[in-house]
């Protein structure tokens, strides 16, 4: 997206934003680096690539925020790896009041309106089980779990009395 939409996320009041997604590599390092760039800029945490912007925690009147980010694609925090993902969810849990979990998975279209409680795979691509991922990050301490990435309403679920989003 042009770096000027970023005003449109400002003015919507986002406070974090994943940039773990199918679309985070399309203009590769450069572009990601531009990202990162406009939304420090803007005042707006970010979180999702592997290795360096695993997680974003902000300060909001009075409480504490962590924000993490996975997806299938490369560079991104994986979304298929729950060891990592727990890791980092442990983290985020030890530091804030409130621990928030973006995915982006699960395959996409009408077709796949449903969560299958088990791997997807989307155009030959590994999309994950994105049952499994969000009990795991649950487990882990995450408070809320919102997914991203079918293009189509799917289901919502209380697990642990903790609201999970699947898309």
């Amino acid at each position: 997206s042009p770096e000027s939409y970023t005003r449109h996320f400002v003015d919507a009041g986002f406070d974090f934003l994943s940039i773990a997604n199918n679309h985070s590599g399309d203009f590769g390092q450069e572009g990601r680096t531009a990202t990162k760039r406009v939304l420090k800029e803007a005042g707006i945490a970010f979180a999702g690539l592997a290795g360096t912007d695993e997680y974003a925690i902000i300060e909001r009147d009075g409480m504490t925020y962590g924000m993490c980010a996975f997806a299938p694609n490369w560079g991104t925090c994986s979304i298929h790896h729950l060891d990592k993902a727990r890791q980092i969810v442990k983290k985020l849990e030890a530091e804030c009041d409130v621990v928030i979990v973006s995915f982006h998975g699960g395959a996409e279209g009408t077709k796949h309106q449903h969560v299958p409680k088990r791997k997807e795979t989307y155009y030959g691509e590994n999309r994950g089980d994105v049952h499994q991922f969000a009990h795991t990050v649950i487990d882990a301490g995450a408070d809320i779990v919102f997914g991203h990435g079918p293009h189509v309403t799917r289901a919502m679920e209380l697990y642990k009395d903790r609201l999970i989003c699947y898309s």
